[in-house]
């Protein structure tokens, strides 16, 4: 008899290929949530930073407009406004509606906080935008005040507290702006808070509840918007949102 010079080579069953790959799909399968998670939390920590950023602007701005919060007059004329980083104030001729800035308001920022420079941290990471900036595609003010920013501005901060009383109506004296004497719980009142939540890659309606909000006394947090104090309506639009219509506006709290 001759001796065998080595161990008898051996195939890979068709079975072990299946058992090798079940357990692979197993390992995806626990650890992709876990990645996703993991980047929706870096996500909201920009988030929050953002804020917190703009934040800062709008202390700018009230430092260069008599201590005020960023405020529109209501009126039916057109009002100029920048329409790109480097264009010169009154390229736009819109009607602003001052309950429309609870988008439009970056438009109000060019002059203490510019476009080019301050644009990448208005927009929560995962939003679509084109490369160039919104400024480079929207050919209205309508299209470019919707894409400015992701950051929703809280309406209580455009118009007296009584608005907000529960029983007063669209008197036009309301609209007015607000000061930062005026807030009254600054660490329980939100001025900002993500409108967009594009940080998110499941956006079932437990995690849309959680948003990044900024509160007037600078500090920025995650909470929950159905935990937000009942809204009122509001007399001029005839609505009732969490943040925005605050039952007493800047002297109440939303937390």
């Amino acid at each position: 008899m001759t001796a065998r010079s080595g161990p008898s080579a051996r195939g890979v069953t068709i079975v072990e290929v299946l058992v090798a790959i079940g357990v692979i799909g197993v390992l995806i399968g626990i650890t992709l949530p876990a990645l996703r998670g993991a980047r929706d939390v870096g996500r909201e920590v920009v988030c929050l930073s953002n804020l917190r950023g703009i934040g800062l602007s709008v202390d700018a701005y009230a430092e260069a407009n008599g201590d005020e919060y960023p405020f529109l007059p209501m009126t039916d004329e057109p009002q100029f406004l920048p329409a790109s980083p480097d264009g010169p104030r009154g390229t736009f001729s819109i009607t602003v509606w001052t309950w429309g800035l609870w988008k439009n308001w970056p438009m109000l920022m060019h002059d203490v906080a510019p476009w080019r420079e301050h644009f990448p941290s208005w927009v929560c990471p995962g939003a679509e935008r084109g490369e160039e900036g919104p400024w480079a595609e929207a050919d209205d003010a309508d299209a470019l005040d919707a894409s400015l920013s992701s950051y929703a501005y809280s309406m209580s901060f455009v118009a007296s507290p009584a608005v907000w009383s529960g029983s007063a109506r669209a008197d036009r004296a309301l609209v007015r702006p607000t000061h930062r004497a005026d807030v009254a719980h600054p660490a329980q009142k939100v001025v900002f808070f993500d409108r967009e939540m594009a940080h998110l890659s499941v956006r079932d309606h437990a995690r849309l509840d959680l948003r990044p909000m900024l509160f007037a006394d600078g500090h920025s947090a995650v909470r929950s918007l159905e935990a937000a104090r009942e809204p009122v309506r509001n007399p001029f639009t005839q609505a009732a949102l969490r943040l925005h219509d605050t039952p007493d506006g800047v002297l109440g709290r939303d937390y």
